[in-house]
């Protein structure tokens, strides 16, 4: 779910940053609401331009993502390796910049605020890289471990598809604002491989120890990955409501008028 998380983020930013007007690149224009090629387009262009925030509008960027801190109870035991693990300053790399729109939906209404405005999209990474401090406590077989140090995670082929579910509200300014109910998704990843450094001091016995993650793995992606995926879930949520409480609902299409 990780992977859904990081997708999701970027490609709504697209669609609604794009129709957003007086702080939009000129190379970027709004669409009708029935033409996905325009919105795909668009998507792509506002993730290039836009991927390090707007900072007039107090909007954070994507690239990398920051997800803050996460912390994890991992094996158990039957598993050689258990562990008590915090990681800080977890940030995915390459959200913003390896991001490729495949395919992009708006279901709404462009003659009727009150309906809800729906977007499906499938999006994928060639490759996302995590990168965090961490800390943990735990044992390797009979060893036990109290260490500090970095984590990196590489993930390849992610493939994401997600709807983001948002409904229009009227607010004290006399506009229409879209309000996110809820991001749900679905992902596929190729592979991942997570790196640990200063785990033991000698270094075959960290080498060895973080060979034994890797092959563990399924052991602990039960844990992980719903973690991460609501970080990254939250993460993208903030980001995109930030970005529609600056945007009235009102101009958001070529073709929109108010009922």
């Amino acid at each position: 779910m990780l992977k859904i998380a990081l997708r999701v983020l970027p490609l709504i930013l697209g669609i609604c940053g794009t129709l957003a007007q007086g702080y939009i690149p000129s190379a970027l224009v709004r669409c009708s609401v029935d033409d996905k090629n325009c919105f795909k387009t668009q998507a792509e262009q506002y993730v290039k331009y836009y991927k390090n925030g707007i900072p007039e509008h107090g909007i954070p960027g994507v690239e990398p993502l920051e997800l803050g801190a996460l912390n994890f109870r991992l094996g158990n035991s039957n598993s050689p390796l258990q562990m008590e693990l915090e990681a800080t300053n977890v940030a995915v790399a390459n959200f913003g910049n390896g991001l490729i729109v495949d395919s992009l939906q708006i279901n709404a209404s462009a003659t009727d605020l009150t309906t809800p405005f729906n977007v499906i999209w499938k999006i994928s990474f060639p490759e996302l890289d995590i990168n965090a401090d961490y800390t943990l406590k735990g044992k390797f077989l009979i060893l036990p471990m109290n260490s500090k140090g970095k984590l990196k995670a590489k993930l390849t082929k992610v493939v994401v598809t997600a709807t983001c579910f948002n409904q229009p509200e009227k607010r004290k300014d006399g506009n229409t604002y879209l309000k996110i109910v809820k991001i749900g998704a679905t992902e596929s990843i190729g592979s991942i491989k997570i790196n640990f450094t200063n785990l033991f001091k000698d270094a075959e016995l960290n080498e060895a120890t973080v060979k034994v993650f890797n092959d563990e793995f399924s052991t602990f992606e039960g844990e992980i990955k719903p973690k991460l995926m609501n970080a990254i879930t939250r993460k993208m949520k903030s980001v995109l409501q930030k970005l529609f409480d600056v945007m009235p609902y009102e101009g958001l299409f070529l073709n929109k008028k108010v009922k």
